[in-house]
């Protein structure tokens, strides 16, 4: 009698043991389900990311060449800066063409902000595929 009450109180334990396993391993099904919905997530979010950097890649394509026309713009008004400071002396059509420059010089201003937005975005995908390529080699911890 005394020996069967030790079995019992043995397989008791046991089952305790058993039951907190159980308990875990519920946790850690919880666990890998929510890691694959991350998965699905962050799959979604490289497709959007993919997507952005086309999009970025085909503006930085029109940028391109918008650089390159404000280049030779930039070559050509420094051309009349030339031509018209050698016409110093016909000062009433200097004034109008250094009210005509003034004018290019804006443009060409509001073009350089334009391109510096683009820039900062440039630099914000650029740590948005650093982030995803981290997610994507499993190197980010939860």
């Amino acid at each position: 009698e005394h020996g069967l009450s030790k079995w019992e109180h043995g397989l008791s334990k046991w089952e305790h043991v058993l039951s907190k396993w159980e308990h875990s391993l519920s946790k850690w099904e919880r666990v890998l389900s929510n890691l694959s919905k991350w998965e699905h997530g962050l799959s979604k979010w490289g497709h959007v990311l993919s997507k952005w950097e086309h999009g970025l890649s085909k503006w930085e394509h029109g940028l391109s060449k918008w650089e390159h026309v404000l280049s030779k713009w930039e070559h050509s008004l420094s051309k009349w800066e030339r031509v018209l400071s050698k016409w110093e002396h016909w000062e009433h059509s200097l004034s109008k063409w250094e009210r005509v420059l003034s004018k290019w010089e804006r443009v060409l201003s509001k073009w350089e902000r334009v391109l510096s937005k683009w820039e900062h975005w440039e630099h914000v995908l650029s740590k948005w595929e650093h982030s995803l390529s981290k997610w994507e080699l499993g190197t980010c911890s939860f």
